[in-house]
């Protein structure tokens, strides 16, 4: 399975560390090689699979941190995308292994799904003529074209039979009205809350303390600072002691009351006016706001919202079910240097 990668500048340092085990990160070097990093059954996966999900992340990953990312996180991307990739080839296969159709009609089903993608295409590029050039610049052929959407359709068509046969298109029967109470419940806090705050104060101190503190004021309600970046603005200005407090009714014991009622009456971004004693002038400003909530289990969106999550749940747990029975009719091997437990 040799075969030349894009001369890319990122896939020639991701492509190296696989053919030699003990390095620590995979995904840097400048060999152009490509190989097997895994087997389901008789089924295949080449480095350059898994390479094509990883790069993509780690521009992204790299773009969002703004600094390159180390060999061990980039090496956590290319294992997790290689466990998705044998979970995929599992469930692809189990599509005829499970039992849930005949294997004739799984079959007959991916024929007329591939015909459909093969006319997609011929749809958007013209002619299957300028298909097949589209798949040659790209490196590939009708047949890995065909083998890429058999993996693809089949777990898919896997996820979909097993979670059909199971809800049989009656998930209201997997939720009882038990359980959503029961959901209800437990999970009050998102329901049923009293409003919170997070507020910013600074205190303004010296002469002309309040004039300079109403400057400071304007420019905080046009602009997103801490309050340790707006001491640190208007510091010679008199600025000082900057802090952040979480607001809520239990602050009453220990806060002022003017202070406690101004947070939580929100909304974000609302800054004070002066707050002048006998210690100088405080400037408070709501940074970040949740307001009181509560949604009774009697409410109709309430119930809507708890079924779709429960349902939601259990579809979940129903594809790992089905993911679980794949992987134990199919077997794995990985090479040495790419066999980490716990990773997936």
């Amino acid at each position: 399975m040799i075969g030349l990668f894009s001369r890319s500048p990122l896939l020639l340092c991701l492509a190296a560390p696989f053919a030699a085990a003990q390095q620590q990160d995979p995904l840097a070097g400048a060999v152009l090689i490509d190989r097997v990093v895994a087997t389901v059954n008789d089924a295949v996966v080449l480095q350059r699979e898994v390479l094509a999900l990883t790069v993509g992340q780690i521009r992204v990953a790299e773009a969002e941190r703004g600094s390159p990312l180390p060999p061990n996180e980039r090496r956590l991307l290319f294992l997790r995308n290689l466990g998705s990739k044998i979970d995929q080839h599992a469930l692809a296969q189990a599509a005829i292994t499970l039992g849930i159709l005949p294997p004739e009609r799984v079959e007959s089903i991916f024929q007329d799904q591939l015909l459909e993608e093969e006319r997609e295409l011929v749809r958007k590029l013209g002619t299957l003529q300028a298909v097949t050039e589209e798949q040659a610049r790209q490196g590939r052929n009708w047949e890995t074209f065909v083998r890429d959407q058999r993996v693809s359709k089949m777990s898919d068509l896997t996820r979909a039979m097993a979670v059909n046969s199971r809800l049989n298109n009656q998930s209201n029967l997997f939720i009882t009205p038990r359980m959503m109470r029961t959901f209800y419940r437990e999970n009050l806090g998102e329901f049923v809350r009293q409003s919170q705050a997070q507020l910013g104060c600074v205190a303004f101190v010296g002469e002309d303390a309040a004039a300079k503190a109403k400057v400071a004021a304007e420019v905080w309600s046009k602009e997103a600072l801490t309050p340790e970046e707006l001491v640190k603005r208007f510091e010679s200005d008199g600025a000082m002691a900057p802090e952040v407090l979480l607001i809520d009714e239990s602050s009453r014991k220990t806060r002022r009351q003017d202070q406690v009622d101004f947070a939580m009456a929100g909304p974000k971004d609302r800054v004070s006016d002066l707050v002048v004693d006998e210690s100088g002038v405080r400037l408070w400003k709501v940074l970040e706001f949740q307001p009181a909530k509560k949604d009774t289990f009697e409410d109709p969106d309430v119930q809507r919202l708890i079924r779709e999550f429960l349902e939601q749940r259990t579809i979940e747990r129903l594809l790992e079910q089905t993911k679980k029975r794949a992987k134990e009719r199919t077997q794995v091997w990985q090479p040495a240097d790419l066999r980490t437990p716990g990773v997936r």
